[in-house]
């Protein structure tokens, strides 16, 4: 069943602090990236959830497809196997979340890259090969 944001957010308790029902009518996220090719693994508790799931998945469909994808290790149609550094979803609490935890790697990532034509090397380009190898997985 696809989750429905008008009904999300006219719920009398969208958003309350310690929320902790399940939301069912939401896709699962047990993990991000290609997890069978990502050199890098990060094991998490639980990724949270905010309104930007519900809006999502719900009105955006390429952020559901993207989801699906995932879901499937698909990533024959995406540039980037971890969606939450995905700059297209920078709207989403996933990539506030990750990119904010992230972003000190990234710079630091962008000074190991041989210079480009222009001897620099851009922060989007550092989170483009981080994102390219990069999975996480939500442990018990």
């Amino acid at each position: 069943m696809r989750c429905n944001w008008q009904e999300a957010f006219r719920a009398p308790d969208f958003c309350a602090p310690g929320d902790n029902k399940l939301h069912l009518s939401l896709l699962p996220q047990p993990f991000i990236g290609d997890v069978k090719n990502a050199s890098i693994y990060i094991l998490e508790l639980n990724p949270g959830l905010g309104p930007s799931d519900y809006y999502g998945e719900s009105e955006v469909p390429e952020y559901h497809d993207a989801l699906l994808a995932n879901l499937q290790q698909d990533f024959s149609k995406s540039d980037l196997p971890f969606l939450f550094l995905d700059p297209k979803f920078a709207w989403h609490g996933g990539f506030d979340w990750w990119h904010g935890k992230l972003a000190k790697v990234i710079e630091e990532l962008q000074s190991l890259i041989p210079p480009n034509k222009t001897n620099t090397c851009k922060f989007a380009e550092a989170r483009y090969l981080l994102a390219s190898n990069l999975a996480s997985m939500m442990v018990p």
